[in-house]
């Protein structure tokens, strides 16, 4: 089995023509980011506050659930806005008395 380096992960590592993003992630990327290495960018990103579960389940999707995901949030975006726009600043939580 293979060692997985900080590039690997971050440039997408690829085993022969697939790459980890159009089959079942291995288990060793798993494990980088659910155990990283010591001085890793990984284990200073976990250090610094960051979840790394989140960045893992984000892998785990293929990049067609990754751009669904992403317009699916962008779609709500837009309606949160169009409703702040709708009720207008009359109803602006922030000037009202508590």
């Amino acid at each position: 089995m293979r060692r997985i380096e900080n590039a690997d992960v971050l440039l997408g590592y690829c085993e022969t023509e697939r790459c980890y993003t159009d089959s079942t992630m291995s288990a060793d990327i798993e494990a980088y980011f659910l155990y990283p290495p010591a001085g890793s960018a990984a284990a200073r990103a976990a250090q610094f506050g960051i979840d790394l579960t989140l960045t893992l389940a984000n892998l785990r999707l293929t990049p067609e659930e990754r751009i669904r995901k992403l317009d699916s949030f962008i779609e709500g975006v837009a309606n949160l806005k169009t409703s702040v726009r709708l009720k207008g600043p009359a109803n602006d939580a922030s000037k009202q008395d508590h």
